[in-house]
C-alpha cells in the first residue's frame, strides 16, 4: 500500500508542477 501511496504522490506532484 505504502508503495502504491509514493508512485502515487510523485505522478501528482509530477503533475503539479
Amino acid at each position: 500500500m505504502l508503495q502504491i501511496n509514493v508512485c502515487f504522490n510523485l505522478m501528482v506532484k509530477d503533475t503539479s508542477y
